[in-house]
């Protein structure tokens, strides 16, 4: 009998080394979860588009075309060699090229990890919202994440 558990014990330990070798080059499915803010999400809008992904969430008592507060993830397969700083800096290019009085507070800035909070006042192109921006290293590319109050 000593000897049958020591059998075991030996093909139980190549059995996990073999799945940690091979499963490492397994392709990963990446998901967010989100606990703050703390209520119900409904999902209002997903597109996919060859190496870009959209979706977009709002608060249950919000409407799908007039809502304060939302959750926008962007997934970017084409970016994956890119810095994660320069392409949160074109993104708030972008926005600034709507609504040139926004102010911007970085949060965090490297390669890998970029955060920033901005605001921006009521112009022609654009509501009065605030948003905290996120754009992070996924294992398929880069991510962005914005949370927008408006």
């Amino acid at each position: 009998m000593k000897n049958l558990s020591g059998i075991l014990f030996r093909i139980l330990f190549v059995s996990v080394f073999l799945l940690n070798c091979f499963g490492l080059n397994a392709e990963a499915y990446e998901s967010v979860i989100i606990k703050y803010p703390e209520q119900t999400w409904v999902s209002i809008y997903y597109q996919k588009e060859r190496d870009e992904t959209i979706a977009q969430f709002i608060p249950p008592y919000d409407y799908r075309n007039n809502w304060s507060q939302s959750l926008v993830f962007h997934s970017y397969k084409w970016a994956k060699g890119q810095s994660c700083n320069s392409f949160l800096n074109n993104l708030l290019s972008n926005i600034s090229m709507q609504n040139d009085k926004m102010r911007v507070q970085p949060v965090k800035d490297n390669p890998n990890d970029a955060i920033v909070m901005w605001c921006a006042p009521k112009n022609k192109y654009m509501a009065e919202q605030c948003e905290i921006l996120r754009v992070t290293r996924g294992h398929e590319g880069l991510i962005s994440m914005h949370y927008i109050n408006k």
